[in-house]
């Protein structure tokens, strides 16, 4: 019913239709459905958000603008799969080399005092 090839022409069943998806996504698995019946119960029990100065001075409110509410929800679905920026994986990715390089430079030190005890004792 909601399908956007059924009209093409018609903008808003996509947006519906994107909508309802991710609903489905989220309400299909318990898991997800528990954290959205939690964030809703805490949103519920949060009489009023402070808005920040610059949307004071603007004179919006978060919840009077049209459609902010599945934005907002949009944004935190999103943050859920946030990915490391560059710099971070390359931190991390350089912590792991250190470690590693550390490892292989422990097994040469102990290879090489290994070989000089069996020729200290080899000789003796």
């Amino acid at each position: 019913q909601l399908h956007p090839d059924i009209d093409p022409s018609n903008p808003d069943l996509h947006k519906k239709f994107v909508r309802l998806n991710e609903a489905y996504s989220v309400l299909s698995k318990s898991d997800s459905r528990r954290q959205y019946d939690n964030r809703l119960r805490l949103r519920q029990a949060e009489p009023f958000r402070e808005t920040s100065g610059a949307q004071r001075d603007r004179g919006s409110d978060l919840n009077s603008r049209p459609g902010h509410g599945f934005e907002d929800e949009q944004q935190r679905y999103w943050e859920q799969f946030h990915q490391p920026s560059a710099s971070q994986q390359a931190a991390f990715h350089s912590t792991q080399r250190r470690s590693r390089n550390l490892k292989v430079f422990g097994y040469c030190i102990f290879i090489m005092l290994a070989g000089v005890f069996v020729h200290y004792i080899g000789f003796r």
